[in-house]
């Protein structure tokens, strides 16, 4: 399930995708469940923009998506980021105008050694989760080696400034890639266990699974510089696979932590309880927000949002 945000007349509208097996699966009056976006097949090739806001539900198209061999692995700026399983090409997607603009692969990722797609069964030689050399197979890899990929902007609007940014590997490392670049190049930081990481006012702000946050500046002449930033994580802040972490900016400057607990119930896990943390602007520490206000977060796997309702 992704969060796409678009601006279609201006306006900034959430769009949920959701893979078309689950939609069929659902009854929307009894789940409550609101489809905004879906994976349908259809021949229109570009979506008219200008009634969206004539209905509550409206339906985005994606021939292209109607595959089990595609992985969505983030979004942004109107883009969707996909992953084809049987090759590891990445690749952005515009929904909107079905452009696509291509990123490096995933064999060129920070922890891949080599990549011999004729050996069979053993196709990658990588840095494990352990940082130990492994031999192991395209299918594997290709599944399970991205986490999550943000952009900064839409390549067709600043194609000098465009960045995009993946979380990646068992050990969760960042990795960036800026037009011109054959490869993933990696962070300045040999860190690990990245659990968000956001594109916010010309920086990149990450956050661990103990609440560390990152920064890291992106107009340097020698490419991304920075590390652990001063604000230390709060002392009662959770730690472990089951309270993951979010990080969004917001239009005053300010930075918010989110941190979700969950309990593993069967096969999901549940969410039964939120914390939101603020850092102001220039402020050295978290401060807990326990009002949002007239303003609502909207979360979701690759992106999230706050905005106000009014």
């Amino acid at each position: 399930m992704e969060l796409e945000t678009s601006k279609p007349n201006g306006n900034k509208i959430p769009w949920l995708l959701l893979p078309e097996e689950t939609v069929q699966n659902h009854s929307y009056e009894d789940k409550e469940i609101h489809h905004l976006m879906q994976l349908a097949d259809a021949d229109d090739e570009t979506l008219d923009t200008c009634a969206l806001e004539e209905k509550d539900i409206y339906h985005v198209m994606l021939p292209e998506m109607q595959s089990y061999n595609k992985f969505i692995h983030g979004s942004g700026h109107g883009w969707l980021i996909v992953q084809c399983i049987s090759d590891g090409t990445m690749q952005m997607l515009n929904p909107f105008t079905n452009r696509s603009f291509d990123l490096p692969p995933v064999s060129t990722l920070p922890d891949i050694i080599d990549y011999q797609p004729d050996n069979h069964g053993n196709e990658y030689t990588l840095w494990d989760f352990h940082d130990i050399r492994s031999t192991v197979d395209r299918d594997k890899v290709h599944r399970f080696q991205v986490y999550k990929v943000i952009i900064n902007s839409s390549p067709e609007h600043d194609i000098e400034n465009f960045m995009a940014v993946v979380i990646f590997g068992p050990n969760q490392r960042l990795a960036f890639y800026k037009p011109g670049n054959m490869r993933w190049v990696e962070f300045p930081t040999r860190d690990k266990e990245f659990e968000d990481v956001i594109c916010f006012q010309e920086k990149i702000y990450a956050i661990n699974e103990e609440g560390q946050l990152y920064e890291f500046d992106t107009k340097t002449r020698a490419g991304l510089k920075g590390g652990i930033h001063e604000t230390r994580s709060p002392s009662e802040i959770p730690v472990g696979p089951l309270e993951p972490k979010y990080l969004i900016g917001c239009a005053n400057g300010s930075l918010l932590m989110l941190v979700r607990y969950t309990v593993r119930k069967s096969k999901e896990d549940e969410t039964f309880k939120f914390d939101i943390y603020e850092l102001k602007r220039n402020r050295k520490e978290w401060s807990t927000l326990d009002n949002l206000g007239n303003y609502i977060l909207v979360i979701g796997f690759n992106s999230s949002e706050f905005m106000c309702l009014f």
